[in-house]
């Protein structure tokens, strides 16, 4: 895939979620539409890696991995779809948008100032 072809798809993603959630949140209530938000994604996951014949680890450290991001994964939508009742659709947008830079940020802040230490050896 390409690099714009994959940037493209993050942007389309990422600016149509917090509509998603809220649409999907009205009518079975927020915890049926995580839960089916996340199983639709394990099916169409599971689709693509049969589509494209890659082999996947399924080893007890695979799987004991797989839990734990699938966990994380979905204990911090749970949470995303719990609060959008509460949160008008175009503040998480903003929020969305706005968490590259808030995750980017601190690790400019934590580098920058080290003596030394070249900014074009972190981003080039």
């Amino acid at each position: 895939m390409s690099v714009p072809a994959a940037f493209a798809g993050v942007i389309v993603i990422w600016s149509t979620t917090p509509l998603a959630i809220q649409w999907s949140s009205e009518g079975g209530g927020f915890l049926f539409a995580v839960t089916a938000r996340m199983v639709l994604g394990l099916i169409f996951c599971w689709a693509a890696i049969r589509l494209s014949a890659t082999r996947v680890p399924w080893h007890r450290g695979a799987r004991g991995a797989y839990l734990a991001a699938g966990s994380g994964i979905y204990g911090a939508m749970l949470l995303v779809y719990w609060g959008a009742q509460y949160v008008p659709s175009g503040w998480v947008a903003v929020l969305f948008a706005l968490s590259p830079l808030v995750t980017g940020s601190p690790m400019r802040i934590a580098v920058l100032p080290l003596p030394g230490v070249a900014p074009s050896k972190y981003w080039a």
